[in-house]
């Protein structure tokens, strides 16, 4: 069986950008604007879908700057950032829903 599901989670989730590059193993963001941020929050650095996008939870310090485990890979001024607020999906049958009976 394969499923496919369109991921949506970065279209209403706060964003930014990063400010200036970032090189591979660095632990410390700098970014346009980090307020709507919030700390153990996952961060995406880069867009979704992108080879070299990447998730680690984030620290917001101060305004502007979230700390973060080392990153994998480098990520030039203006990658976009995105704070994720849920780290697992719930896959749900409607159908079976509707089907089986709700016990009260």
């Amino acid at each position: 069986m394969i499923i496919k599901s369109r991921n949506n989670l970065d279209e209403l989730a706060p964003k930014t950008e990063l400010t200036s590059g970032v090189a591979a193993a660095a632990t410390t963001l700098t970014v346009k604007n980090s307020t709507a941020f919030t700390t153990s929050w996952g961060i995406q650095i880069g867009a979704t879908g992108e080879e070299q996008t990447e998730v680690v939870i984030g620290t917001v310090s101060n305004v502007g700057t979230i700390t973060c485990p080392a990153l994998d890979f480098e990520h030039p001024a203006d990658t976009p950032v995105i704070a994720i607020k849920y780290n697992q999906v719930v896959l749900k049958d409607q159908l079976m829903a509707l089907l089986v009976p709700q016990h009260q």
